[in-house]
């Protein structure tokens, strides 16, 4: 039988937390005296402890402009997350994951000093996801420390160390689908944060390549919303009533995610259209499950595929320290 910690502990007489302060580096707020500390491992020595051998993994999460305790971030990044802590027991790695916001991060990198993350001695590779700087992407170059980009960008803009999905693809493969059901008249309601994710202006030209390889004029609208408030700012729903009361409103709408498309169908349900009269699709990888209450089929996303790959890049880039080429994933259509 292999020694535990608590066999240390009832050889010596003294507390699980503090042997596994003194072996495995735990709680650091428990002291001990250096006499302490030589009969915990004078112990171990007798009980031929094998102190278990563990690598680091860091998930970063830039959450933008807001502050972390603002929002519940982890929510933007669960089914990545809960796969990566899947592959994480099954290789035996410690895992921590650390919110920043841009500010955040922007006062820290300006000072000269990196994120708390690279404080963690144990941290031998990380995963950089959210509305992440190039600044910080740099910062975390020149440390050595081997990392992947969860999400971040594109594959024509990182041609390696970086997995991502495929959102040309996505916005053509959403549009096609409603060609498909005959319409032709197909509004994409898209976001106004353009800039501070790939995805954005990744979708909506695939959208407009699907309507321009079909011989079909596009519509683009922005959602705006009210970030006090956290609801859609009142010109965007008269903006969107005027469209859709109009003689020749959009038969289908392509809605940038799930939150849109929830919004999109209280407005149809405000105006009394059906999805009989106006058909929605939205492209999701966080709450499928409400497409599927609401009635709205959804454009799947494959964000758990997308952990399990990220971590397993990660893994292979610590023992080769070499690039891994990106990883471009699509999505499948999934109908209520």
């Amino acid at each position: 039988m292999k020694a535990k910690i608590s066999d240390i502990a009832h050889r010596t007489g003294l507390s699980r937390g503090l042997v596994s302060s003194v072996l495995q580096g735990g709680s650091s707020n428990i002291g001990f005296t250096p006499e302490t500390r030589q009969k915990i491992l004078r112990a171990a020595k007798e009980l031929d402890y094998k102190v278990r051998q563990a690598n680091g993994i860091g998930v970063v999460h830039c959450v933008g402009e807001h502050q972390p305790e603002q929002i519940d971030w982890i929510q933007w990044i669960s089914p990545m997350l809960a796969r990566i802590q899947i592959e994480a027991i099954n290789h035996n790695k410690l895992l921590s994951v650390f919110g920043y916001s841009s500010m955040q991060l922007d006062t820290l990198l300006q000072g000269g000093r990196g994120p708390q993350i690279f404080k963690r001695k144990n941290i031998d590779g990380m995963l950089i996801t959210g509305v992440a700087q190039p600044e910080l992407i740099a910062h975390i170059s020149e440390t050595g420390v081997p990392h992947i980009l969860m999400n971040i960008s594109d594959a024509h803009t990182h041609g390696s160390d970086s997995v991502c999905f495929d959102e040309v693809f996505t916005g053509a493969q959403a549009t096609r689908y409603l060609l498909n059901k005959g319409h032709k008249k197909i509004l994409h309601v898209s976001v106004g944060w353009s800039g501070r994710h790939y995805s954005v202006q990744s979708r909506r030209r695939g959208y407009e390549q699907a309507m321009a390889e079909a011989g079909l004029p596009g519509q683009v609208i922005e959602h705006v919303e009210d970030r006090r408030m956290g609801k859609p700012t009142p010109e965007f729903i008269m903006e969107m009533k005027r469209i859709l009361s109009g003689p020749d409103r959009p038969t289908a709408i392509f809605a940038y995610n799930e939150g849109v498309a929830a919004c999109c169908h209280r407005i149809l349900d405000d105006l009394g259209l059906r999805p009989t009269d106006v058909a929605l699709l939205a492209a999701a990888w966080q709450e499928v499950r409400m497409l599927e209450l609401l009635g709205i089929p959804g454009l799947e996303l494959p964000g758990a595929e997308m952990g399990k790959v990220a971590f397993r890049m990660l893994l292979d880039k610590m023992q080769t320290n070499e690039p891994v080429p990106t990883v471009a994933l699509r999505g499948m259509i999934r109908e209520p």
